[in-house]
């Protein structure tokens, strides 16, 4: 059984990260899955996302991953498909509504509907991408995100901040 960890990346916000690669079908690997056809409700400023579940074989810990995971997926998820600069350094992005469900083979993956949503984000937004292959998240400008969803090889799996209407920040998540 693969274990899960939460890291503190910047901003405060915790990630789940998973040792093993997702195989269940219609997860984040491109293929659409069933979750809702409308977006969860907005992420607090900042998310209470419990620390540090399953870092031992210890009694307990797949509790502890378990509540950790369900603690992240009350959150807002977006697979974002693409992004378009907007006046005054706002940037509009669409995609779709993700849910990231709890358990599995791998323990956790990320569903999302065909259903296509837009995004507002602010300026002064922070927006953090998980890099292949170096395997860590990295800051970029809300400029580079459209030539970066190009080339993105990732998920494209986006935690969102704030509402739809006024995207605060985009963490994208990893997840092989």
């Amino acid at each position: 059984m693969a274990r899960l960890r939460l890291i503190t990346a910047a901003g405060g916000i915790a990630v789940a990260l998973s040792a093993v690669a997702c195989s269940s079908a219609g997860s984040a690997s491109g293929t659409p899955g069933t979750g809702p056809s409308s977006p969860a409700p907005a992420v607090p400023a900042s998310p209470a996302v419990p620390a540090s579940p399953a870092a031992s074989a210890s009694p307990g810990a797949g509790a502890s991953a378990a509540v950790a995971c369900a603690a992240l997926a009350a959150h807002t998820f977006l697979h974002v498909t693409a992004a378009l600069a907007g006046p005054g350094g706002s940037l509009t992005v669409t995609g779709n509504p993700a849910t990231l469900v709890c358990g599995g083979l791998d323990d956790l993956h990320y569903d999302y509907t065909t259903a296509t949503v837009t995004g507002h984000v602010i300026p002064g937004a922070r927006i953090t991408v998980f890099r292949m292959p170096a395997m860590r998240s990295a800051a970029i400008s809300r400029g580079k995100l459209a030539a970066y969803l190009v080339a993105d090889t990732g998920t494209r799996i986006f935690l969102v901040t704030g509402p739809l209407s006024r995207i605060a920040g985009l963490q994208e998540m990893y997840h092989p």
